[in-house]
């Protein structure tokens, strides 16, 4: 599906995105879901001991008894949460490659099932891996005006498209969000404006600022609401990124929230009660926030957070 469908032209028609490869695909996953839901049925009869009636429809019948859930359908599509799910996680995807956090829980559950059944690897490492552009085997249907993939991120713009062996061109190394070498811009926390502030005191990259004396800082910018305590809270929200594969900015902003400051912290932490730090810093008005229209963090992700941390325990990520 992701070799043959093209985003660029499935985010405003969604089956317009499909070749012929992937409508083949999308066929025989509804047929195994009718076979699957008529076995379930044919159990739960035999087991309840009852006869089905018989029922003889004819094709006009069916879809007139189907108009009402394809209108509930279509009705829950027009929701605006909805729309801005599907916005969330084309924004991650065009942004990172990928679409993780975004995912709903359902989601995200198959992409962990995924990750420990089909492909036996743990969910942290399947995060971390380089992603490769969609739509490069996309074969427009007879009639449909080939048009180009989505613009995704530049760092998966050179994986090669022609490799017969997808898994060949994903590197196994884990992702790292954030280095120290990025414009302060791309720190957490740290927006246009902000960034502004910094460059004027001649702080460019995040390494200008990583090491900064948090009260000498605080001084020099001169701007009411950024405190030492405050810098000191983006320092240390940077380091975890540069430090912990697979982090991602607001994740490091829910965790110096929690009080989980660098990666020794992490590593070492236990999964329930990080979990219920996490869960209460997300609680706040500022984890509230942080998080915004996202999801409060998870027993798996928090434990995947874990993992990630301990891998690289030991080891300079920057």
């Amino acid at each position: 599906m992701i070799d043959h469908y093209n985003l660029a032209v499935g985010v405003k028609n969604p089956p317009a995105g499909l070749d012929r490869v992937s409508q083949e695909a999308i066929a025989k996953c509804l047929a195994r879901a009718t076979v699957g839901i008529a076995i379930v049925y044919d159990q739960a009869f035999a087991e309840a001991a009852v006869t089905p009636p018989v029922v003889d429809l004819s094709a006009k019948e069916v879809i007139a008894s189907s108009k009402i859930p394809i209108r509930q359908l279509i009705n829950k599509l027009a929701d605006k949460g909805d729309k801005t799910a599907v916005e969330a996680i084309f924004k991650e995807v065009q942004d990172t490659g990928k679409a993780i956090k975004s995912l709903l829980e359902s989601e995200k559950l198959v992409r962990q099932f995924h990750a420990a059944e089909v492909l036996n690897i743990p969910l942290v490492k399947l995060d971390s891996e380089r992603p490769r552009p969609a739509g490069t085997s996309y074969v427009p249907p007879v009639g449909v005006v080939p048009q180009p993939t989505a613009k995704i991120a530049p760092a998966i713009a050179a994986i090669p498209t022609n490799a017969t062996n997808h898994t060949k061109s994903i590197s196994a190394a884990p992702r790292f969000y954030l280095n120290a070498d990025n414009d302060i811009v791309d720190a957490p926390s740290i927006g246009p404006k902000t960034a502004t502030r910094f460059q004027e005191i001649q702080m460019h990259k995040v390494r200008d600022f990583l090491d900064a004396d948090a009260e000498a800082t605080a001084r020099r910018l001169d701007t009411r609401h950024i405190t030492a305590t405050v810098v000191r809270d983006w320092q240390d929200q940077s380091k975890l990124m540069i430090d912990v594969p697979g982090l991602r900015g607001h994740d490091a902003q829910i965790f110096v929230a929690a009080g989980i400051r660098n990666r020794t912290a992490l590593s070492q932490s236990m999964v329930a009660e990080l979990l219920k730090q996490v869960v209460q810093a997300a609680g706040t008005t500022e984890g509230k926030r942080i998080l915004r229209s996202g999801t409060v963090p998870d027993e798996a992700e928090v434990t995947e957070w874990i993992a990630a941390a301990q891998q690289t325990a030991g080891h300079k990520a920057a």
